[in-house]
């Protein structure tokens, strides 16, 4: 709730409902967790989670690395698949289709290392265990913020699944980060952009 450049967006009307009730509908997951922060801006958002019968956890603002896992150690799942909340147009079949990506002993499932997809729809699935392995002494303040890109840096270190498609898709900016994305974006659908998985890529880095 305290984005500087779009402050509230999480909770702004996005096609009939806010930006975070499209994500976690999208989601589609049997647990869908709201990673949020303790500040007092936040209370807002919570108040909606909890009248929505949606999951939510608090934690630091700035260390989202340590926030993920705190809410690792409370709901013990084996893996967290990691959404934006700033994603509204994330498709289903995206979420869907990488999450049935056999994941034998990798670390990390992704489509941003590289990224040809566009930001935005952005999907990051993390075993539970390689996260509370990491020392948090070794992250750096951006690590702690952006949450993978360590293990990304130190790729030789982990087991990662990489997702491309044929087409880069990369210049295609579909979160909301300004009032400008919001426009522009409200007059999409989450069928926008058709993928099509059967030409994907997926290799172990």
């Amino acid at each position: 709730m305290s984005s500087n450049r779009l402050p509230k967006k999480v909770l702004m009307d996005f096609n009939g409902k806010p930006i975070i009730r499209n994500v976690v509908d999208s989601a589609g997951l049997d647990k869908a967790v709201v990673l949020t922060s303790e500040e007092l801006s936040d209370d807002l958002l919570v108040e909606y989670l909890k009248a929505e019968g949606v999951e939510h956890f608090r934690g630091s603002l700035n260390d989202v690395y340590g926030r993920f896992c705190g809410a690792i150690n409370r709901y013990k799942p084996d893996w967290v698949m990691r959404i934006c909340a700033d994603s509204p147009l994330i498709p289903p079949l995206l979420l869907e289709t990488m999450s049935e990506i056999e994941r034998g002993d990798a670390d990390i499932i992704t489509n941003v290392f590289p990224r040809n997809f566009p930001k935005g729809h952005s999907v990051e699935i993390i075993r539970a265990k390689t996260m509370l392995d990491v020392a948090l002494e070794q992250l750096s303040d951006s690590d702690r913020e952006h949450v993978t890109p360590y293990f990304y840096r130190n790729a030789d270190k982990f087991k990662i699944i990489s997702v491309t498609q044929p087409e880069d898709m990369s210049h295609l900016d579909m979160a909301v980060d300004t009032k400008e994305d919001y426009d522009r974006l409200q007059a999409m659908s989450q069928d926008h952009i058709k993928y099509k998985p059967d030409g994907w890529e997926i290799k172990q880095c």
